[in-house]
């Protein structure tokens, strides 16, 4: 007994110290998102090597806790791996970890089977090798798809949206969307917030594919169904989807000519989430205001799509984030060229100067290579401010 805790213990200790490497390299990785730097590859490589300490002393211990510590490992250094990208090395750890756990009962290891044929999935992906990953996702909820437990089911959920994924991505729509009715079987009548998360995801997915495969009635009938599900949650996560359902029934109603529809939906996801905090809600609303001034614009409603353009620069004029930028940028932009096609030239001139000005102001203390794409978007609206501006004023003449 006193030889079983001290070898957990010593085996706990040597985890927990590749967990400290990998604590301490967190600033590394701040700067090296790609994870292809030397110094974020070499503190991945000593973390490695302390996790390979603990499966090389204790692999075949019989100890329950000190095979929880051996598996733990284990993940931890196909993290690791899966950090600097080397994705086939971190197929064959999460392989490792099924092979030596898969026939456990215990809530704990299976869970990190789940969880390593999980992100095992997610590593096939990312290799390109699709049939692979959904073989993954498919074992995952084989072994796990019966199971009570929470973060069991999680991952069930999880394997089953990824695989669906996938599907979308090789543009197989008609399986893709079985794998979503799949999910909304298992677990439609779920209570917990996650899981009720999942089936939001999985009901927007569907309409997504639907919509694909030109069945938009069907998919308009999935948007729906995820606002009258979930529109009263409170969960971020939940407001988020029932957001993004009803900007994909915007879009469809433009597609179908609908502009009343379009419009009300437009003004729905306003009037639900003009109030919140979340930059994913708030960018959800400016990306409304914006589609419903083109909206307005096509139904030659000048005055009204003048008025959206401000509503956006009075909303999020002052938002730091870049993303809000440009959502306020583009409502200049489409203002001063609504104003120039309307003749109004002087107006027009200075709403560009204002573009040009914000845009200054907005990219003046970021980052370049933080947030090199957003300021990129900036400043490219504003040189199309610019030109228009001269093309004006040299019609002027």
């Amino acid at each position: 007994m006193v030889e079983q805790l001290a070898s957990e213990e010593v085996a706990k200790a040597l985890l927990e110290k590749g967990k400290e490497i990998v604590r301490q390299a967190q600033g590394l990785r701040a700067f090296d998102e790609e994870g292809e730097g030397e110094p974020l590859a070499r503190e991945m490589g000593k973390a490695i090597e302390a996790y390979d300490e603990v499966v090389r002393r204790y692999a075949s211990e019989g100890n329950a806790a000190v095979r929880e510590v051996v598996a733990e490992a284990l993940m931890g250094k196909a993290g690791c791996l899966l950090t600097i990208k080397r994705y086939a090395e971190t197929v064959a750890v999460f392989d490792d970890v099924v092979t030596r756990f898969g026939g456990a009962t215990e809530l704990g290891l299976r869970e990190r089977v789940a969880k390593a044929l999980c992100a095992k999935g997610g590593c096939l992906s990312a290799l390109k090798r699709s049939e692979e990953s959904m073989a993954a996702n498919a074992e995952l909820v084989t072994r796990f798809g019966g199971a009570s437990e929470l973060p069991l089911r999680e991952l069930v959920a999880k394997a089953l949206t990824n695989s669906g994924s996938v599907l979308i991505v090789l543009e197989r729509m008609e399986e893709a969307a079985a794998v979503f009715d799949e999910l909304l079987g298992r677990f439609s009548a779920a209570a917990e917030p996650s899981l009720r998360a999942y089936v939001a995801r999985a009901l927007n997915f569907k309409g997504g594919c639907l919509n694909t495969l030109k069945r938009k009635e069907e998919a308009l009938a999935a948007y729906d169904e995820v606002v009258a599900r979930f529109g009263s949650a409170t969960e971020f996560a939940l407001r988020n989807e029932v957001a993004t359902a009803i900007l994909r029934k915007a879009g469809i109603f433009f597609e179908l000519g609908r502009s009343a529809d379009e419009s009300a939906a437009y003004d729905e996801t306003v009037a639900r989430f003009g109030g919140a905090t979340e930059l994913a809600l708030r960018e959800q609303v400016g990306t409304a205001l914006l589609y419903k001034g083109t909206m307005l614009a096509d139904l030659k409603r000048s005055a009204e799509e003048l008025a959206v353009y401000d509503d956006v620069v009075a909303r999020f004029g002052a938002a730091p984030e870049m993303v809000m930028c440009e959502v306020v940028a583009q409502a200049i932009f489409n203002k001063g060229h609504r104003l120039g096609a309307l003749g109004r030239k002087q107006e027009a001139v200075a709403v560009y100067d204002a573009l040009m000005e914000y845009v200054r102001k907005s990219t003046a203390g970021w980052i370049a290579t933080m947030e090199q794409q957003g300021t990129w978007n900036l400043r490219q609206l504003a040189m199309r401010g610019l030109k228009e501006k001269e093309a004006m004023l040299q019609g002027s003449a």
